[in-house]
């Protein structure tokens, strides 16, 4: 059986330890709210997800303050892409502000997607954190929005409720009624 590689992609704070473990369906990889970035290197877990098998990479923060930081995940983008190089992105951003799509997130895409040139198709951009009552309204406005701001076709568009850390039920219906088929 053939695996399917996830490389979760994103800056500091977005959640995407806490995204990878929802679809993990499991505690894999360490989440927290802190100043600092949570995850320093690569996290690897190999998961079969309903009928097929996956490699899900928990990459590092993306922007960070800190030269060093961002030539390390740059080695740790690449290391990922070695074992898995027809890979699905998943690049999720985080919302604030009025539930704005944050302009560190767009430049931090393009800075990442000019590095690798990402196959479209390939790409699933994930809004995370949104208010559970504007889910459904956000979707369509949201993939206008960042079709323009990317300047590319958004074909795969995943908006996501706050989800409560200890709320197994919630996660749960994440994979059911968020996550792309």
């Amino acid at each position: 059986m053939a695996t399917t590689g996830i490389i979760i992609l994103g800056n500091s704070g977005a959640g995407k330890s806490f995204l990878a473990n929802v679809i993990l369906g499991e505690e894999a990889f360490k989440h927290e709210t802190r100043m600092n970035a949570c995850t320093l290197t690569t996290e690897y877990r190999a998961a079969r997800i309903g009928d097929k098998q996956y490699a899900v990479y928990n990459i590092p923060g993306l922007i960070e303050a800190d030269q060093d930081r961002i030539n390390l995940n740059i080695r740790e983008i690449d290391a990922a892409f070695i074992g898995h190089p027809t890979a699905v992105i998943v690049f999720v951003l985080g919302v604030g502000n009025g539930g704005r799509i944050g302009n560190e997130d767009i430049v931090a895409f393009n800075a990442i997607n000019k590095a690798y040139r990402f196959d479209e198709k390939s790409i699933i951009f994930v809004i995370n954190q949104l208010d559970k009552d504007k889910v459904n309204d956000y979707k369509s406005s949201a993939k206008e929005k960042l079709n323009k701001l990317l300047n590319l076709t958004v074909r795969h568009l995943c908006v996501v409720p706050k989800i409560g850390a200890s709320s197994s039920n919630e996660k749960k219906q994440f994979n059911l009624n968020y996550w792309p088929q």
